[in-house]
Parts: C-alpha cells; structure tokens; sequence
C-alpha cells in the first residue's frame, strides 16, 4: 500500500486482506482509500466473501453505498 499508494486495485486488494486476517478497522481505511483512489465496480463489493466479516458493519455499508452512487 505505501508503495503504490493511488493505486485502487491494490489498496483493494490489500484491504480484502485486512479484513479476512479480522483487521476490521484497517481494512476499512483501506476500502475508503480505494474509493478515493477511483475504485469502481461496486456492486461486486456486496458479494466478495473477503468482506463477509465486516458486511454488516455500519461503515462497511456507508463504504459500498458511497461507491454506487459514484458511479451513477
């Protein structure tokens, strides 16, 4: 992440692995990132099982909501 640090896909990437470790808080800094970074795509996002942990978190739900209406 610090060496590609606009990257979305790996800021992705890396906070899918945050939150399968339990890493709640810094997965979903990460996910914020990514969304700041140009994230699309996030219907996908609700199916991902990497965020199966943290889908029914408050900021997880506010994260994803955001990213769709991005891309309306």
């Amino acid at each position: 992440m610090s060496l590609a640090p606009d990257d979305d896909a790996i800021l992705y990437n890396a906070s899918c692995v945050f939150a399968v470790l339990g890493e709640g808080d810094q997965a979903l800094t990460g996910l914020q990132r990514a969304i700041e970074a140009g994230l699309a795509g996030g219907d996908w996002i609700s199916h991902d099982p990497d965020w199966e942990q943290l889908r029914d978190h408050p900021r997880f739900q506010t994260l994803v909501e955001r990213l769709r209406r991005s891309q309306d």
